[in-house]
């Protein structure tokens, strides 16, 4: 797409109004690296020195890549090419419109380039993700020396950052490698095995830590024996990991035999660099990002949002979220009652989505839900049918009256919510974002309340249920009872647990947000 170049001008002259150079002017005879840029850092080089990206009230900002085009803060960089005397060509191309970020209004490299007569070099993301500016438009391209000092300036680019990282916290038990999360378990999946602290020093656990990066470990006696990516080994002692001796080369041993080490060391058995971006955040990364500020700052923002370990999770090779709509259903002896009896012999949690109507019929056990560890759900308070049919006051009202129904019998208001049928569309998800929350679906559907047959809800459950399915189901009918039941007795022999919905986001490390939907975690 192209437009004028007096509707350009018009663009530029308006940005040098609010913002006026930020850097003086620049040489005429500066070399083809006047301007070096990093995607999301706020710093640039600038005629050899570091400098900040930053709107004129001081806000920092940041080249990033969006579908294929370079986005460049649109003042500062115009404030740039202006001090360099340099006019626009006739009639640039527009790679993509400018657009709105964090309070500013970013332009696509290319049309300020073509405007200004400027020509940029890409260096990819894995090899820093740099763009060299020329204002003198030379052809030749920056060297490997240019692109070295460049990075000595800048920092490494994420990607180089998180290829081969490790990036977590005390109290996860959620990595994020290879820029991914995963989480920390044992070699055997069983057990979560989380980042500690232990009189100021971060442990990570070795057995997990090692697997992430994509090596084993084991121990013996006070020697733990480091199996690499590439098959070579290598052990850790206290103060030494293989020949190689530092006083923070430490090991600790919890009480449940579970070895740990410190950052430092399993930095060095991996050929790592540790650091520490924030208080209690932990990073191992290919290479060394101690002294730039906003690398630190992207992995210590990486680290504190990682989940924490709900230490009631049990430890389990998979995870399924069992739910229920429709009741409760009886009294004192009723299904869900006998349900609840059979989920607490079990050790099992689920999510029960219950609607008002019934709540004020059958509530006599309400208080068991929250202390038996199960999740309380809201599925409207009349059951009125698919809400996308009714007005948003309306679909509002069914859940908000139903979360008051639901906190004068358990105390809370319910932490997620379920349209009758699943139905949702924008609207429905709007109000249920009002009331606070997230909308869950499912991924797996018995069809209890179609076939009253338990050992068909058993098999459903026990030969299609995967690692973060969620179940649907109702705690309506005897069947679904007695098939449920026999369901987890099986599949718990087979090393899976049974969460409420909220904890099985938790395990795979997501937030549920207010009105966002979700199906499964798998």
């Amino acid at each position: 797409m192209k437009f004028r170049l007096g509707a350009f001008v018009a663009v530029i002259a308006a940005a040098l109004l609010i913002v006026p150079p930020l850097l003086g002017r620049v040489s005429a005879n500066a070399g083809k690296d006047d301007i070096v840029l990093q995607i999301d850092n706020p710093q640039a080089i600038h005629a050899g020195e570091l400098q900040p990206i930053a709107t004129q009230g001081g806000a920092a900002l940041a080249p990033y890549n969006q579908d294929g085009s370079t986005m460049l803060p649109m003042d500062w960089i115009v404030a740039q090419m202006q001090a360099a005397e340099k006019k626009p060509q006739e009639q640039p191309t527009v790679a993509a419109a400018a657009v709105e970020r964090s309070g500013a209004q970013y332009v696509p490299l290319r049309t300020v380039t073509e405007a200004y007569g400027w020509n940029a070099y890409y260096i990819e993301d894995a090899q820093g993700g740099l763009v060299f500016l020329d204002h003198r438009k030379k052809s030749s391209e920056p060297d490997d020396k240019q692109i070295s000092a460049a990075l000595e300036l800048l920092g490494p680019s994420h990607t180089q950052m998180l290829a081969k990282g490790f990036v977590s916290r005390v109290g996860s038990g959620t990595a994020v490698v290879n820029a991914s999360r995963v989480e920390l378990k044992s070699a055997d999946d069983k057990k979560f095995q989380g980042v500690i602290e232990q009189s100021g020093t971060v442990y990570l656990p070795v057995e997990s830590t090692a697997k992430v990066l994509g090596g084993s470990a084991a121990a013996s006696g006070d020697t733990v024996t480091v199996t690499l990516p590439d098959g070579k080994q290598t052990t850790l002692t206290n103060g030494k990991v293989g020949s190689q001796s530092a006083e923070n080369y430490t090991l600790y041993t919890d009480e449940n035999g579970v070895v740990y080490a410190s950052a430092p060391t399993m930095a060095a058995a991996f050929g790592l660099h540790a650091c520490t971006p924030a208080q209690g955040v932990v990073a191992l990364t290919a290479v060394k990002v101690d002294g730039f500020a906003a690398q630190m700052s992207y992995l210590a923002a990486l680290g504190t949002g990682l989940p924490d370990k709900k230490p009631d999770i049990p430890d389990a090779k998979g995870y399924i979220a069992l739910t229920f709509d429709d009741g409760p259903t009886g009294g004192k002896t009723g299904r869900t009652v006998q349900l609840l009896n059979g989920l607490k012999e079990r050790g099992a949690h689920a999510t029960f989505f219950m609607c008002g109507y019934r709540i004020k019929d059958f509530h006599t056990h309400m208080a068991r839900y929250l202390a038996e560890g199960h999740e309380l759900g809201n599925h409207t308070m009349d059951h009125p049918g698919v809400l996308t049919k009714y007005s948003a006051d309306k679909v509002l009202e069914q859940f908000t009256s139903n979360n008051e129904m639901i906190k004068s019998y358990c105390g809370e208001v319910a932490t997620v919510g379920r349209p009758v049928g699943g139905a949702y569309n924008d609207m429905v998800l709007e109000q249920m974002k009002k009331a606070g929350l997230p909308c869950i679906n499912w991924s797996l559907d018995t069809l209890d309340w179609k076939y009253r047959d338990a050992n068909r809800i058993k098999n459903v459950i026990v030969n299609q249920a995967k690692d973060g399915d969620i179940v649907l189901m109702h705690d309506l009918h005897q069947p679904t009872i007695d098939g449920v039941l026999a369901a987890i007795d099986e599949l718990q022999q087979q090393g899976y647990a049974f969460v409420t919905v909220q904890e099985l986001a938790q395990v795979k490390g997501v937030t549920l947000e207010p009105g966002k939907v979700y199906t499964s975690f798998n």
